[in-house]
């Protein structure tokens, strides 16, 4: 089913506020529904989550202000009613937001503090980040907020970090993980920072480094607690001017200062020579847990959306890789590409099609969201880029599949499901160079109804 949006018209002349016609519609029990968001400056949705009155949805925005720091990104986060409906908006300045998690107190939001010094020439001394965490009421005001990393201007050896995800242990404490980058430094790679930190002061208890394979560590958007264990995935990424390759890691630690236990640290990918798997979120059902990311070449052909199921302790099940193309996401692509059928195969791929969010399904099966891309005949597709929703059984088997798009580009940034069986997608429009964020929220079969 594509979804044409009759609102955009209402957007000529107004950089994409939410959309009035949805706001007159009775909306009292309304399973389904499209929300827009948006204002000066480009906003870029990072998420969202259900909450016990409605939706809590963060993104980001150019900071048209320039202050001693430079320009610098604002986050934004706007709590809205059941149908979608603006409660309050609250800014925080000076940052960049990549997760946000309600929790008894209120929400945790983790991402970067952001700053671009236009006053220098060279591009790689313009930005500079530290990791962030914020701690915020249930009405959206600050309880704490602290930044790590160093934002020396032209330091040779200046350190960026930029945190990714986090989750509370079984103590209680704030679990993070964070990629730390020595921008100025080529010899030394990318690594992930796994700290703990005081739940009400956020300050941090303790940090270790993870890297074991010599490359650049990218973090999924989510990371969890299992017990004492902590698992996440990061794509591997060995990057040069003619190649570009990585394979799947899937570290387990043990959540304690000393980590003195190295579970386990799976990888998938590793020995797929001229290719590159990405593993952007990881969720857990009842048995295990699913992933989800991109497949390609290292030339960057053949991108498929990616999908992988792993036991309990991250280690990949056999034979679980799916790969989807969208013209033929109809049925499951092959594995291995030994098969006569033009449509099958991981390698085979007739739009550029990108994995970025996952949820588990209350059958024990998965809903992935990412987006796919317009064919050049207009056969698939209505133009740009649109959400593309794959529902999958228990055994990895696919039920449906849906698009959501217009003439702009829809990306999603996460997906739930929702306590009435429901899904809700988060992502950003772009069109005519102005973009905003929405919120998707469909009925248990990925339809908008009403």
């Amino acid at each position: 089913m594509i979804y044409k949006k009759t609102c955009l018209l209402l957007f000529a002349g107004i950089f994409f506020f939410s959309c009035s016609n949805l706001e007159s519609v009775k909306p009292e029990n309304r399973q389904s529904f499209i929300f827009y968001y948006g204002g000066t400056g480009n906003y870029a949705a990072v998420g969202a989550e259900q909450v016990s009155d409605g939706f809590i949805v963060v993104g980001d925005s150019l900071d048209q202000s320039v202050n001693a720091n430079g320009v610098g990104q604002k986050i934004i986060l706007i709590k809205t009613g059941p149908q979608g409906n603006t409660i309050w908006r609250k800014v925080f300045k000076n940052g960049s937001a990549n997760f946000i998690k309600p929790y008894n107190k209120g929400y945790l939001i983790i991402g970067d503090s952001m700053y671009i010094d236009l006053s220098q020439s060279l591009v790689v001394d313009q930005i500079k980040r530290k990791m962030r965490l914020i701690s915020l009421d249930e009405s959206g005001k600050k309880m704490a907020d602290q930044s790590w990393g160093d934002t020396a201007t032209a330091a040779a050896n200046r350190v960026d970090k930029r945190g990714s995800s986090l989750a509370f242990d079984d103590k209680g404490d704030i679990i993070t993980t964070s990629t730390v980058n020595y921008p100025k430094v080529a010899s030394i790679y990318q690594y992930t920072l796994m700290a703990a930190h005081n739940p009400t002061t956020l300050e941090m208890k303790w940090s270790v480094k993870y890297n074991q394979d010599s490359r650049d560590y990218q973090n999924s958007q989510s990371l969890h607690v299992n017990g004492a264990n902590v698992i996440w995935a990061t794509s591997a990424v060995k990057s040069s001017s003619q190649t570009n390759l990585s394979f799947l890691r899937i570290p387990v630690f043990k959540a304690d200062s000393s980590f003195s236990t190295f579970v386990n640290s799976s990888s998938f990918g590793e020995n797929d020579a001229n290719s590159y798997y990405s593993g952007v979120d990881i969720q857990p059902n009842a048995v295990g847990y699913g992933i989800i990311g991109t497949f390609q070449t290292y030339k960057g052909e053949a991108a498929n959306m990616f999908f992988l199921r792993t036991d309990l302790l991250g280690n990949p099940i056999p034979n679980s890789d799916i790969y989807f193309d969208g013209p033929t996401c109809a049925k499951r692509l092959k594995p291995l590409d030994n098969s006569t059928d033009p449509s099958s195969g991981k390698s085979v791929s007739l739009v550029q099609d990108q994995g970025i969010s996952l949820t588990a399904t209350t059958d024990g099966g998965f809903l992935l969201v990412g987006y796919t891309t317009t064919t050049s005949d207009n056969s698939w597709g209505h133009g740009g880029k649109d959400v593309y929703l794959v529902r999958l059984d228990p055994f990895g088997n696919i039920l449906w599949n849906k698009t959501f798009g217009g003439t702009g580009d829809e990306v999603p940034s996460t997906v739930r499901q929702t306590t009435d069986g429901g899904f809700l997608v988060s992502g950003t429009l772009t069109l005519a160079g102005q973009s905003s964020m929405f919120i998707l929220k469909t009925d248990s079969n990925g339809d908008l109804k009403n």
